[in-house]
């Protein structure tokens, strides 16, 4: 017989055990018949999750498959994002109109996912901006979201071989109340005329303020965000929108 054990316990394998319901009432205690014996043993494998297991070994495969041919050569297509394509197209039109480009890096910590894809995005930006000779403006919400984008922005202009055109003041911290950095984007906007705005990761209810002021201000506009509910904004907005994973 198995040995007596609290209900949450964890019961030890290869042991018998039986078990019996007790009610509790005003009365006598009221029990039910012994049930068993059961023994608990080791199970190697969930077959009930057997389905999970094949669509997991599926896509490891296919994406092993993937890294295969780009690796040996072999020509893949890859589906073109037009707000990636139009980073070049933005930036010569700074270029040839000589007014900046304003990167509004979002409202999220520099440690969440989505700030770090706009950090590969910021690179890329500031790479071409070095190699075109234009100015770059990157007001921030968070401190630490300037520090790392001065960062990003250095390696870029040094790695484009014009570290000398690289100025830190424009990479700065504006506020960290929602309205007040919003206002302060707003009015970068109106008197700076930028003639490219990027609006990348999280946005809520500024995102249609950032984008009708750049719109006002004849800007082209892309943005991304990973944020649902502000995406049809910036598709109404802007010229260009990264929706969810393409950010």
């Amino acid at each position: 017989a198995g040995q007596s054990r609290a209900v949450d316990d964890v019961p030890a394998d290869g042991t018998d055990y039986w078990y019996q319901v007790r009610a509790l009432t005003v009365g006598p205690a009221a029990d039910s018949a012994a049930s068993g014996p059961v023994r608990s043993s080791w199970q190697w494998f969930r077959w009930d999750l057997l389905s999970v297991a094949v669509l997991a070994l599926a896509f490891c495969g296919a994406v092993l498959f993937a890294l295969a041919r780009a690796r040996r050569g072999l020509s893949m297509w890859i589906r073109p994002i037009g707000g990636i394509n139009a980073i070049d197209e933005a930036i010569g039109r700074a270029t040839e109109m000589g007014k900046p480009i304003l990167f509004v890096p979002g409202l999220f910590e520099a440690s969440d996912p989505p700030t770090l894809a706009a950090y590969s995005i910021l690179a890329r930006v500031a790479k071409k901006v070095a190699d075109y000779q234009c100015r770059l403006v990157v007001p921030c919400y968070y401190p630490m979201v300037m520090v790392v984008a001065r960062e990003v922005v250095k390696n870029a202009y040094t790695a484009a071989g014009r570290p000398d055109a690289y100025v830190e003041r424009d990479i700065f911290y504006l506020s960290q109340e929602q309205f007040a950095y919003v206002a302060g984007i707003n009015g970068i906007m109106l008197r700076e005329r930028p003639a490219a705005n990027f609006y990348m990761v999280a946005f809520f209810a500024e995102s249609l303020m950032l984008a009708e002021t750049g719109f006002a201000a004849g800007s082209i506009q892309i943005a991304g965000t990973d944020q649902p509910i502000q995406i049809p904004f910036f598709v109404a907005a802007c010229d260009y929108t990264l929706i969810g994973e393409e950010l």
